[in-house]
């Protein structure tokens, strides 16, 4: 069975290349990792009962039964092993998050907020542990069991996302300068990538805090460009948005819709000059299945700028049944409304 020395000095080999190659640290991690061979004993691996401890890395691990697939056992035991080590390093953060993003996903709720929050969550990059691999494997022939041992190195994994917040807080710096004279969508569209990057931000954080050894303590992104913040969502609230319903069926729609932008902070106007027109119809088709009634509904929005381009189309269907058809109609408006309101969140976001 490979000894945990054995291992160490992999890991030293694998540090060796990343050193010189800096730019190509998370390619190299890969390409100088080498897959473990399998060990076989007719019991336990000993650093099944008694992880290695050696002040650099983070381990766990996994196993799982082998039912004629050998590599689908080592791949399950992998995977479990990986997260084993990932449940020992979570660590709950003190203290309530202030962003904007926050502020979303925690107002009341409505749709048209869902949608925002969600397209910000879209576009922040997923961050990972790229210095963890598989040190070990071994298979238990008397209980027909593979087990695996996932590593990290947690200071190569601090070093490397301290880089990358480095890397985020310098973006920010630079929308911290933007030019104050800015107003409406033209300060929107310039200040809208502090959000996504204060998001990205504290997933970084989130990350950095598992793996930190107790480094220099710096001011969360959320309170550092807080200001950042502050003057988007006030040049959001500036914005003139305005509905058009399409017809008197339309117009119920209408109230729901609004009350969303709303509540996001939109400023909602009827006449004047505009930064969004948004324009929706819909139609409701009953159809009778004694002793049920069922409603379908088709609505359709198209989002224009101030210039009168179309910047975003799209449709949603849905379908609700009841008793009585005036209640099928109701619940396949409001569902509607619903369905409407969370892309219509999400397509504003984007066309900003």
């Amino acid at each position: 069975m490979k000894t945990v020395s054995e291992a160490d000095a992999m890991t030293r080999a694998r540090r060796l290349c990343m050193w010189f190659f800096t730019p190509l640290l998370v390619v190299l991690v890969g390409a100088c990792a080498v897959s473990p061979p399998e060990t076989e004993s007719d019991g336990k691996p000993e650093w099944v009962i008694d992880l290695p401890e050696d002040g650099r890395h983070a381990w766990g691990v996994g196993s799982a039964p082998i039912h004629g697939d050998a590599g689908q056992a080592r791949q399950t035991a992998s995977d479990r092993a990986r997260n084993d080590l990932l449940s020992q390093l979570r660590v709950e953060i003190e203290g309530e998050t202030r962003t904007w993003v926050q502020r979303l996903r925690d107002s009341d709720g409505s749709e048209v907020t869902r949608g925002y929050s969600d397209q910000i969550r879209a576009r922040v990059p997923e961050v990972s542990f790229d210095e963890m691999d598989i040190a070990e494997v071994a298979v238990d022939e008397a209980e027909n069991v593979l087990y695996a041992l996932a590593r990290l190195d947690l200071p190569m994994a601090e070093m490397r996302l301290a880089t990358e917040l480095r890397r985020v807080r310098d973006k920010l710096d630079e929308l911290s300068r933007v030019d104050a004279d800015k107003q409406g969508m033209e300060a929107v569209r310039a200040l809208k990538p502090a959000v996504e990057l204060i998001a990205e931000g504290e997933e970084i954080e989130r990350h950095l805090s598992m793996v930190s050894r107790g480094g220099p303590e710096r001011e969360p992104v959320a309170d550092a460009y807080s200001e950042v913040l502050d003057r988007l969502a006030e040049a959001m609230a500036g914005l003139r948005i305005a509905l058009r319903p399409a017809g008197d069926t339309a117009e119920s729609l209408a109230s729901a819709l609004r009350t969303g932008l709303v509540e996001q902070g939109m400023r909602i106007v009827d006449e004047g000059e505009l930064d969004l027109l948004v324009e929706f119809d819909f139609d409701i088709r009953e159809v009778e299945r004694a002793p049920d009634f069922f409603a379908y509904a088709e609505g359709r929005v198209r989002i224009r700028d101030g210039e009168d381009r179309t910047t975003a189309e799209f449709s949603e269907r849905v379908r609700e049944g009841a008793t009585d058809p005036g209640l099928a109609r109701d619940r396949v408006t409001r569902a509607l409304a619903g369905q409407l309101g969370r892309t219509l969140g999400e397509e504003i976001w984007s066309s900003l």
